[in-house]
């Protein structure tokens, strides 16, 4: 409650907005070739991007723990188990220093899916 809402709900959203569009490629990947839409693929990958640039501009709080941060941990922990291949860390240090610190919380290893 108070004025600490809205920010928290927007990047809440935005981590939310990173899992949703990874899924929608996992999706689209996993219908035949021919019918796997290349348009789709690079706007969800683009919509992914915007986000984790706005992440990257946002000084997320080392210690912090609430329904933001998690939402953002999981999207960024989901970008690497679903595309281990696509390197989102270039160009966005700041996001990366934060994840590298928020997935060593002994919470966030306890639940790491199995490779």
């Amino acid at each position: 409650a108070g004025p600490g809402r809205w920010p928290v709900l927007t990047l809440h959203a935005l981590g939310h907005g990173v899992i949703d569009a990874a899924n929608r490629r996992v999706n689209e990947l996993r219908r035949p070739a021919a019918e796997i839409s290349a348009r789709l693929l690079a706007m969800k990958q683009a919509e992914i991007g915007r986000a984790l640039d706005r992440l990257e501009r946002t000084a997320l709080e080392a210690g912090r723990v609430d329904v933001a941060t998690i939402a953002i941990a999981v999207a960024l922990g989901d970008l690497d188990y679903r595309f281990p291949a696509e390197a989102w860390r270039p160009g966005r240090p700041a996001l990366a220093e934060w994840y590298r610190r928020f997935s060593n919380r002994p919470s966030m290893l306890a639940t790491m899916p199995a490779a």
